[in-house]
């Protein structure tokens, strides 16, 4: 099984959590793209992936600027999670991530998901 994904660009995992005092909480610029997130992915549901996972992300950033393509990822899990693309993000076994050109004016994440379940069957 293989479906790909189209969502908003992610926050980096730099700002999730802040800290005042004492408390810790989620940034609500990262609870505002899961919930961004969430909606664009409800539009696209399919069959939850339940094995092993391969996942590609291209970063398609809203300017040219520099940025660490690394603290993108979580976030980028983390929604594909919290919708129930998969029950975890440990699934992931396979991990590719690339820059993409500027995609005005928002950016983007451009996501693929693929069992690996039925690859390693399809070999045997």
């Amino acid at each position: 099984m293989e479906r790909t994904f189209c969502l908003p660009w992610p926050p980096t995992a730099n700002t999730i959590w802040r800290t005042s005092g004492r408390r810790t909480y989620l940034n609500a610029a990262y609870k505002e793209f899961l919930g961004l997130a969430g909606i664009m992915l409800s539009k696209q549901r399919g069959r939850k992936f339940t094995g092993p996972v391969k996942v590609e992300i291209l970063l398609y950033p809203p300017r040219n600027f520099r940025f660490d393509i690394d603290n993108r990822v979580k976030p980028t899990l983390d929604a594909l999670t919290k919708a129930a693309v998969w029950d975890d993000d440990s699934q992931v076994c396979e991990l590719t991530v690339k820059r993409a050109e500027v995609q005005k004016p928002d950016g983007l994440a451009w996501v693929r998901v693929q069992s690996l379940s039925k690859q390693k069957e399809s070999k045997k």
